[in-house]
């Protein structure tokens, strides 16, 4: 069984079976949840981290293969539960990789999905709605 699947951000956050785990400091480095997996599919996947939403704290966008998902930071090492902002788009159910990034020049940031299907662009509407940019 694999416990963890990819690290981020130099450690501080890990993600796998176990959820999203950041790292506090007593002495020693002790891993604390900051958010549940609720599900096998959410467990795995690819993860990007970015203020998607322009209040100046790191979000965390998760992708696997029945969509895409935010994580909002809520401040003070608080995260909000993932909630679902798109379907993955592939038929196959694919996950992939993930990017967060400014990519349509309107200020705010979008994310990037790439798959075994083919890459796809959510345009971040500004109001904490995406949309699939059509070809």
């Amino acid at each position: 069984m694999r416990l963890y699947q990819r690290i981020i951000a130099g450690g501080l956050v890990v993600a796998g079976l176990a959820g999203l785990l950041g790292c506090e400091r007593d002495n020693t480095p002790k891993p604390r949840k900051f958010a549940e997996t609720n599900s096998a599919a959410l467990a795995d996947g690819d993860l990007a981290i970015g203020d998607l939403t322009g209040d100046g704290l790191a979000d965390i966008v998760k992708l696997d293969q029945t969509g895409v998902y935010v994580i909002k930071n809520l401040g003070n090492g608080n995260f909000s539960e993932p909630y679902k902002i798109a379907d993955t788009q592939s038929a196959a159910g694919a996950s992939g990789s993930v990017a967060i990034g400014d990519l349509d020049g309107n200020g705010l940031p979008d994310i990037a999905k790439l798959d075994q299907t083919g890459t796809y662009i959510l345009r971040n509407m500004g109001n904490g709605q995406f949309e699939y940019l059509k070809k």
